[in-house]
């Protein structure tokens, strides 16, 4: 890094690149915690214990028109795909 110009701007351009990199830590921790929580929310027994929430509530379709009834069989047959795109996220 080139500092030229008076300690005063020294000073604020170090700063600059000092916040800089506290940002891209930042991002970095918390891309990780989100990929934690997508990896929680994705695990089996909470999928079940939403389901069994829903179905309790008697809750109603989705945005998509899917009942809960459809959606056991829709996750047997499309879980592996959809845990694959997840995991590439």
């Amino acid at each position: 890094m080139r500092m030229g110009g008076n300690a005063s701007d020294q000073q604020r351009t170090l700063s600059a690149a000092r916040q800089d990199e506290t940002v891209d830590r930042a991002r970095e921790e918390l891309d990780s915690v989100d990929v934690h929580l997508t990896e929680r929310v994705l695990e089996r027994d909470n999928l079940k214990r939403a389901l069994n929430k829903v179905r309790s509530n008697k809750g109603g379709p989705g945005i998509d028109g899917m009942c809960i009834d459809e959606l056991p069989g829709y996750l047997k047959l499309n879980w592996p795909c959809i845990r694959k795109q997840t995991a590439d996220e």
